[in-house]
């Protein structure tokens, strides 16, 4: 049974390292670098940003479910 938990949790942290990599190539293709002065360049539109913040959240629940597996298959043990 701890060997399940510890394969759960170990595959819901590695799960989210694609999704921070997809973030990152989100925000890649969506920064805004066509803008007439150098300041404005390089920005991400506003209406990106609910985007990268659900990736965000997406990336940490999978980590903390992760290590809540691995705490579990730990007390199981």
């Amino acid at each position: 049974m701890s060997r399940i938990f510890f394969a759960i949790g170990l595959a819901l942290i590695l799960l989210a390292f694609p999704v921070h990599l997809a973030k990152g190539f989100y925000i890649s293709n969506n920064v805004v670098s066509d803008v007439g002065s150098p300041a404005e360049s390089g920005f991400i539109p506003e209406e990106n940003m609910y985007l990268v913040s659900v990736f965000n959240v997406m990336t940490l629940l999978f980590i903390l479910v992760g290590i809540i597996f691995i705490i579990c298959a730990v007390i199981v043990e």
